[in-house]
């Protein structure tokens, strides 16, 4: 797979791992963001949050290459409640097979949370991307089993105020807008 440009000078600082087994993981077409994402990429059979600041559309180009590589297999990528600003973006210009996508608008209040869990425990879902709010712990241990069931990555995109340092994901990352205009800080949890 050809390595993508990062849209972004990434500033990334992981703490050192405890050593435990490697898992599997989908490589986010990032050679710099792969060497310091734990085991390589991103996590196969397992959730990765990503916590964001409000209207920072640019947390969804992390994850694009990836995608692209997604959508070129017999699986699916599932949306659940994407913002408008994730449907603005070209995906065809980023290699992603449109045809592969997924959209899945539940209703806000009740139905979010269990369609996010039957996505990640499908076999027939590669990737499953979540702007749904209102995850507690409870629904994140379980959006984590559903996620190995199904040997899913899953992409839980949260706002910044809703960070919880006892989370059963896999990965956990905050985005924040460096001090130039075309820098991410990336920084682990």
């Amino acid at each position: 797979m050809k390595q993508a440009q990062l849209p972004l000078a990434l500033n990334l600082v992981f703490p050192p791992l405890n050593a435990k087994a490697p898992r599997r993981v989908l490589h986010s077409g990032y050679a710099a963001l792969d060497r310091q994402l734990p085991d390589g990429g991103w996590p196969l059979g397992g959730i990765t949050e990503i916590f964001y600041p409000a209207d920072y559309p640019e947390a969804l180009q992390l994850i694009l290459p990836a995608l692209a590589e997604l959508s070129h297999t017999e699986r699916w990528l599932a949306w659940v409640s994407p913002p408008q600003a994730a449907a603005a973006i070209n995906l065809k210009t980023h290699g992603i097979n449109r045809s592969r996508i997924l959209q899945i608008h539940p209703h806000p209040t009740t139905d979010g949370l269990w369609a996010v869990e039957k996505a990640l425990r499908s076999p027939t879902c590669g990737a499953v991307l979540s702007w749904v709010a209102g995850a507690d712990h409870d629904a994140l241990a379980r959006l984590q089993d559903a996620a190995e069931a199904g040997n899913t990555c899953g992409f839980i995109f949260r706002p910044d105020w809703a960070y919880e340092s006892t989370s059963p994901a896999a990965l956990q990352i905050r985005l924040a807008q460096g001090a130039r205009s075309n820098e991410l800080l990336v920084h682990p949890l």
